[in-house]
This record gives structure tokens, sequence and C-alpha cells, in this order.
């Protein structure tokens, strides 16, 4: 109960982005290898989308079969990809270095198609700095400046329509990993779309005076397509990356926590950053997460709040779980919370105006009509009795009209000079 009246009371609320406000369904929409044409780029068997395609199948930590696969659902995503076009390599894997959100970038040494290569994916703008040479259709070739600027210009473009990009590249593999100098191949762009009904929740806690947050390892361009979408943010400079916000410093920051609406390419030790900054400006804080490394920062919010696919550990940070992973039940949590608050300061009103005409009463009686027998011990337990039970069980039980369009309320408000002369 507590819980639900903090979230009542709450004024910012910090989501994850994947699974809470996206289905977490990620399908691989396009690929791109040959950046010297502007354009959609069909599966056409060419020898740079099956270099491509290798390194999708490859590269990756998923388990299990067709159909059935187990793990991340970015990468479960490429694989599937290869499946729909019949695009199957056997591999022996020698080594690697697992993907982690400071990186943003894994590798995995493997005999394919009877060569022993090192393959890489990762997050394009990391990943374009290891490399040195590029896949063409007349071979390997430099990657000058110009390259650079047709990539990133693709990049740019998926991005703004919302989808995740990921890059791949190979290099060589003797006997130790070394992610340098490495050959780049193409790109693959996904989408998680919103869940339905995510942008409405915003919008209606946005009119509850309840700002939303929404915190992604995606680019910032990707993340402002899909929070424009939501309605999270309408101007670019609405968004800051993780780098920009350890370049910032933190007292810095801590002086701007409420200009941004969108955090990209953040690790887990920015979340606790980002919900202590907003603590500082006085915001009540709640924060979603499902990982492991989400726990910290749900400690530290107001309310932590974790989603049902999660964790043990992050649940048992939490204050609350939702088990459905729909923000959507944020909303009605929120409302639920309000109508506590509501409930709660309607019985104090009650008592404290029915007990003070009671008192008025006998006091009245006790000093003016004190030679009758106005008011017998009976009579005054039959008042307490009929005031002070049906009316307020009624009180507790009623609905509050119009919660949702009035301003995030405190515990404190209760006794405010404001809810006294109410």
């Amino acid at each position: 109960l507590s819980s639900v009246e903090t979230l009542g009371s709450c004024t910012c609320i910090c989501s994850d982005k994947t699974g809470t406000l996206t289905q977490n369904k990620m399908t691989v929409e396009e690929i791109k290898t040959d950046f010297s044409n502007v354009g959609v780029e069909k599966y056409a068997g060419t020898a740079l989308q099956k270099e491509l395609m290798t390194c999708m199948r490859v590269c990756h930590t998923v388990k299990g079969g067709a159909g059935a696969y187990v793990g991340d659902p970015t990468e479960i995503s490429l694989v599937e990809y290869a499946d729909r076009h019949a695009f199957f390599s056997e591999h022996r894997v020698l080594g690697g270095i697992d993907f982690t959100s400071e990186r943003k970038m894994m590798s995995v040494a493997a005999e394919a198609n009877g060569k022993t290569r090192l393959y890489v994916k990762g997050a394009a703008d990391v990943l374009l700095k290891r490399c040195t040479r590029y896949m063409s259709g007349a071979g390997e070739r430099a990657l000058t400046e110009e390259e650079r600027e047709r990539i990133n210009r693709q990049v740019t473009s998926f991005s703004s329509q919302a989808m995740r990009v990921l890059a791949f590249a190979v290099g060589e593999f003797h006997g130790s990993v070394k992610e340098e100098n490495l050959t780049f191949i193409g790109l693959a762009a996904m989408l998680d779309p919103p869940k339905e009904g995510a942008a409405e929740a915003v919008a209606r806690l946005k009119g509850a005076g309840i700002r939303t947050v929404m915190i992604t390892g995606d680019g910032a361009d990707t993340a402002f397509a899909i929070a424009a979408r939501l309605g999270i943010a309408t101007r670019r400079e609405e968004v800051i990356t993780g780098e920009e916000l350890d370049e910032m410093g933190e007292e810095a920051y801590t002086a701007r926590a409420r200009d941004f609406s969108v955090y990209a390419r953040v690790s887990p030790k920015h979340k606790s950053e980002i919900v202590k900054a907003l603590q500082a400006q006085g915001e009540v804080v709640a924060m979603t997460g499902d990982g492991v490394n989400d726990a910290p920062s749900i400690k530290a919010a107001d309310i932590g709040v974790a989603m049902g696919s999660g964790t043990d550990v992050t649940k048992n940070a939490a204050d609350m779980v939702l088990a459905n992973n729909d923000f959507s039940a944020m909303v009605t949590a929120v409302e639920e919370g309000r109508n506590v608050f509501y409930s709660i300061k309607k019985t104090i009103s009650f008592f404290l105006s029915t007990n003070l005409a009671e008192v008025l009463a006998v006091l009245f009686a006790t000093l003016v009509l004190w030679k009758f027998e106005f008011l017998t011990s009976t009579q005054l337990l039959w008042i307490n009795l009929i005031t002070d039970s049906l009316p307020v069980l009624a009180l507790g039980v009623e609905r509050s009209e119009g919660v949702m369009k009035k301003p995030p309320v405190s515990a404190e408000d209760i006794f405010s000079r404001r809810s006294v002369v109410d």
C-alpha cells in the first residue's frame, strides 16, 4: 500500500525502452553491404551479403533450434533473418570476447567456410573506429573518410526510422583475439515497434503532471525517433548520450537534469546517476528495470518497479513488480495511488469535521444545558457510532473523479494550509 501511495505522488518515471515501452520483438528490416548506392538493398545472395550472413550466424550466443531459439532478442532476430533466406553456416568456435554494455560489441573467433577468422558485431560508431578496410564488390579496399561518411549517413537514415542498427566486421585470428585493423562488412537494421497503448499511457501521465524519461542503450538518433513516436520528446536537444553525460560532469548535469527526456547509449552506472540527479532537483522518481545491473538504480529510486520477466535480484530490490511488463500498468498504478491518497484525505477531513461538531455539541450542552440530562453517555456513543462507521466506510471505497487531471500529490499535502481550508 505504501508503494502504491508513493507511486501516486511521483513526478517522474524513468523507463527502460526495450520490453517496457517497446515489444522486445526485434525483426531485421533491412541490410546494407553496398554503400555506393542509396536506397533499400534486397537480398540477392551476393558475396558481400553471404559474408554478412556468415557473421550473423557465427557472432551470437543464441541457443536452441529454429522456431525455439533462446537468447537475446536482438541476436535471435539476426539468426532468424538468416533462416528466412535459407542461409546456414557450419562453424567451430575457437574463442571470443562477450558483449558488454561498456564495450558495445562482441567478437567470436571461429572456423567457417574453410577460413579461420574473427567475426565482430557491435554499435556502428564503435565498430567503425576499429576498422581500417571495408568489403566492396571489387574486393577489400582501404576505409577512407569518404566511405566512412557514406556508412554514417546510412546509419543515420536507419536510425531516423526508429530502427536499431548493428555493424559487422571481420578480422584476422592468430590464436588470440585482437579487435583491431578490422574489415567492415555491412549493416543490419532492426525494428522493435512500440507497445500498443504505450503512447496513450505517456500522454495520460503527461496530463497528470508526470514526466516520462526513456533510458536505452540505442544510439541517439534511434532513441529520439522512438521517443518522438511515443510523445516523450519533441526536440533533439532533449536527448543526451552516456558519453556526453560523462563529459558534462556531475555538478553541471545535476543542474540540467530536468532538461533531458531521453538518455541514449547509457551504461548501468549512468542509471543511478540519473535517478540521484533528478531527486536532487526535487523530483519523486520511479525507476523501471529488469536486469541485474538495474538493481542499484531501482534501489536508489523513490519507488523501484521491476518487470515480471526480470531477474530475481531486480525483483527483490524493487518495491513493485509489473507482472505483464506493460508500461500502461504504470498509469493504473499511479491512478490507484492517487485514489488511496484522496481517500485518506477525505476520511481525515470527515473525521475532523464530524468529531469537531460532536465536541462542540457536548461542550455546548455541558455549559448551557447542564441542568438537564441533554446527552447521556449512551447517546454520545450512539452519535459516535452512527457518524464514524458507515459513512467513513463509504468514503474509503469511493473512487475520486479526475485524479489523473490533477498535479502530483504528496503525503505532506494532507495537513497543508490548502487542505485545512478545503
